[in-house]
């Protein structure tokens, strides 16, 4: 899943939360942890610009 860097907070969430949910259906399918920790870390960076 690749996630575009202009969400929205909102929308970068609900990718998140997508992702987990993907990850919770196949915890050990390494792509969807590498999914949900990309969108993790997509998340963080928007909200550390919003932060500052």
């Amino acid at each position: 899943m690749t996630i575009a860097l202009t969400l929205t907070p909102s929308v970068a969430y609900g990718a998140v939360r997508a992702a987990w949910n993907q990850f919770k259906a196949a915890p050990t399918d390494t792509a969807a942890i590498d999914n949900y920790l990309e969108a993790l870390e997509q998340y963080n960076g928007i909200l550390e610009t919003i932060a500052v």
